[in-house]
Parts: C-alpha cells; sequence; structure tokens
C-alpha cells in the first residue's frame, strides 16, 4: 500500500494525484482546503525500487488506494501536472470506481503540444538560469535532491505571481525518468490519448494561461476523445493555480462549485 496522506471527515472522496512524476508531497494546500467540505486522500505514487516503473503500475497502485480507502464509494480524481495524465489513464482502465476529473495543468499527448511548451520554456529561459541547471545537470551528488533542486530553480519559468510552496515536494529521479519514458512510449504507441474515448464522466480541464503547457491546445486534443470534458483558463495564472495571487480565490471558488456539484449527480 501507498503511504496515503488523509484530510477531512466528511464529504464525498477527492483523490489528488501529484505530478512529476515523482515530486509528492506538494498538495496538502489543496487538500486542506478541500477538507473543509470533501474527505481527501493524498497518495504519495509509487517509487523503486524494483523493475522500471510503467504507467500501468501507477494505475495499479491508485486503484489499491482506492479499494482500501473507498470501498464502497464513488471518488473524484484531482490530478495536477502528470497526475492529471494518470487520472486520465486510471480513468480509461476503470471508470466504477469515479464520479468524476479534475485536470489542472494538465500535461501534453501530442508532439505539437510538447514543441509549442519546449519553445515557451526556451523563450523565458535566461542565461542565468540556463547557466544554473547545467550546474545541477553536471553534480555529481544525490540525483534525487537534484532533481528537486532543478524543480525549485525552474518555478519562473512556470509561475507568473505564486506564493512559494508551503510544502516542497520529495523527488525519485530515477522513478521520474521511468514513467515519463513509459507514458510518452504509450503516446507513440497510439495508446494514449486513443484510450480516453471510453470516458464517460463528468471532467473539467482548469488551466492557467502562463503555465508553458499549452491549456488551449491540450483541451483541444483531448476534446477529440472526451468532447464533453469542460476548460477554464485563468490569464493571470500559472502551472499551480492554487498559489497564483491573483488566482488562487476565484481557483478555489469554481473548483469547490464544480466538486459539490458533480458529487450530487
Amino acid at each position: 500500500m501507498l503511504k496515503t496522506r488523509t484530510y477531512g471527515d466528511s464529504g464525498s472522496w477527492v483523490v489528488l494525484l501529484h505530478g512529476g512524476p515523482a515530486a509528492w508531497g506538494y498538495l496538502s494546500p489543496v487538500a486542506e482546503v478541500l477538507a473543509e467540505k470533501f474527505r481527501v486522500l493524498e497518495p504519495f505514487q509509487r517509487t523503486g525500487p524494483g523493475h522500471p516503473i510503467k504507467v500501468s503500475d501507477h494505475i495499479a497502485d491508485l486503484e489499491e488506494v482506492i479499494r482500501h480507502f473507498c470501498p464502497a464509494e464513488k471518488v473524484t480524481l484531482l490530478g495536477h501536472s502528470w497526475g492529471a495524465m494518470l487520472a486520465l489513464a486510471y480513468a480509461a482502465f476503470s471508470q466504477k470506481r469515479l464520479n468524476s476529473l479534475v485536470l489542472v495543468g494538465c500535461g501534453a499527448f501530442d508532439l505539437t503540444s510538447r514543441e509549442l511548451m519546449q519553445r515557451t520554456l526556451k523563450k523565458r529561459m535566461t542565461q542565468d538560469l540556463q547557466k544554473k541547471l547545467n550546474a545541477l545537470n553536471q553534480k555529481n551528488g544525490d540525483p534525487d535532491r537534484n532533481l528537486a533542486a532543478m524543480g525549485l530553480a525552474i518555478r519562473p519559468l512556470y509561475c507568473l505571481d505564486a506564493r512559494p510552496q508551503p510544502e516542497l515536494p520529495q523527488c525519485n529521479a530515477m522513478t521520474h525518468h521511468e514513467t515519463w519514458q513509459d507514458m510518452l512510449k504509450c503516446q507513440e504507441k497510439r495508446i494514449y490519448p486513443q484510450a480516453f474515448a471510453c470516458i464517460d464522466l463528468p471532467a473539467i480541464m482548469l488551466h492557467g494561461e502562463y503555465d508553458p503547457h499549452p491549456g488551449r491546445e491540450i483541451h483541444r486534443e483531448l476534446k477529440k476523445y472526451i468532447p464533453h470534458m469542460e476548460f477554464r483558463q485563468w490569464q493571470d495564472c500559472g502551472h499551480d493555480p492554487w498559489l497564483e495571487k491573483r488566482v488562487s480565490r476565484d481557483f478555489y471558488d469554481l473548483l469547490i462549485r464544480w466538486l459539490s456539484e458533480k458529487s450530487q449527480t
């Protein structure tokens, strides 16, 4: 069983899926706000050692967590970044335990969107930041700490006017690499996003316009397979809407209202 933090003691279940892959722990601020109206699970996704970790391993782990904590109830999956991609992959595997899907800052499932993201990151890159990243890449220290340090260093490329993260993510470099490589293979084999065509659940994508992940393009691609998916994008917002000073209140208001409506249907 994965390490899992729980919040709240009443209401329908919301399962938070962190990004990375393998950057767990940082969604606690979202969990604490949602816990006022919902019961919240925050599983720390799998890390090694063992065989190379695949998307299917994360799906199996998530199934075990939901079975254990919510054996007789349906849940909403709320995924951020890579976690949004995992939410979709799990929903394509099984929908019988799900109420709805919320995708925050969802990652890309097509080459065009990834190339657009890379162009945006390149445009925002400064010489000082590039030197810092080069030094981290060449550092022979703990790869997990290096990955965490790199994630912290590139936050200005992803966030517009965000508060500091109350809890910095813990990282596992090997799991990050293995999981992402398997997701890319699944896309090359046309498993994803094609498998999402079976998803028949309420779904919404929440995105910041400043997020280098191109929200409108990613949503356009996903709507080919999930035509009913809703979309909301905020102008003054980056990759972490709950931390953005000009957007966080609106983000929570919309999120709580949407979750409340869908949990009653």
